[in-house]
C-alpha cells in the first residue's frame, strides 16, 4: 500500500470513529492540521495540533479523544449537546482571523453530519480558492511549508 492510500485509509478511521462518537455525543469537533505532502505526521503537524487544541477547549468541552494514523494527528472534541451551529461560527471565526488558522482543518459535526462553510477558505498563498489551488497543485510543498514554519 503507498502512501496515498494509507493517508486515505487514515481519513476513513477518522470519519468511522466520528460517526461512532455521534452514537453517543450531540457535537463532535474535529481537529487537524491542514499540511501538503505525504508526511502527515510531521513535527509542524503536531505543533499545530497542540496551540489549536487550547483554543477548542474554551468550549468547555467535557471530553476528546486524541489518535493519529497516516492522515497526521488528530483531535475530537466531545459535547453532550447539540451546540454544533455555535461551535461552526466560532471554528470559522478561529480559522479566518487566527494567524494561523489556515493551516488547521476544524470540522463540526452533529447528527446530520458535517456542517460545511458558506465562504469557502482562501489559499494562504495566493487568495484563490484554496480547493482550486490543490486540484492543479498550484503552489510547491516546499512553498507551503516555508509559509508555515515562518509563521509558527
Amino acid at each position: 500500500m503507498n502512501q496515498s492510500d494509507k493517508i486515505l485509509l487514515g481519513r476513513e478511521e477518522r470519519a468511522l470513529l466520528i460517526k461512532k462518537y455521534l452514537n453517543d455525543y450531540k457535537t463532535v469537533v474535529s481537529l487537524k492540521a491542514n499540511m501538503p505532502g505525504k508526511d502527515k505526521n510531521s513535527y509542524l503537524s503536531y505543533l499545530l495540533i497542540n496551540a489549536f487544541s487550547f483554543l477548542i477547549s474554551d468550549f468547555k468541552c467535557k471530553e476528546y479523544i486524541y489518535n493519529y494514523n497516516d492522515d497526521g494527528p488528530f483531535l475530537l472534541f466531545l459535547f453532550k449537546k447539540d451546540i454544533s451551529l455555535e461551535i461552526k461560527q466560532k471554528c470559522i471565526e478561529i480559522e479566518e482571523t487566527h494567524s494561523l488558522g489556515r493551516f488547521v482543518d476544524i470540522d463540526v459535526y452533529n447528527s446530520q453530519g458535517s456542517l460545511s462553510r458558506d465562504n469557502k477558505r482562501k489559499c494562504f498563498l495566493c487568495n484563490d480558492i484554496a480547493f482550486n489551488c490543490m486540484k492543479i497543485n498550484r503552489h510547491s510543498h516546499h512553498e507551503i511549508i516555508d509559509v508555515i514554519e515562518k509563521k509558527t
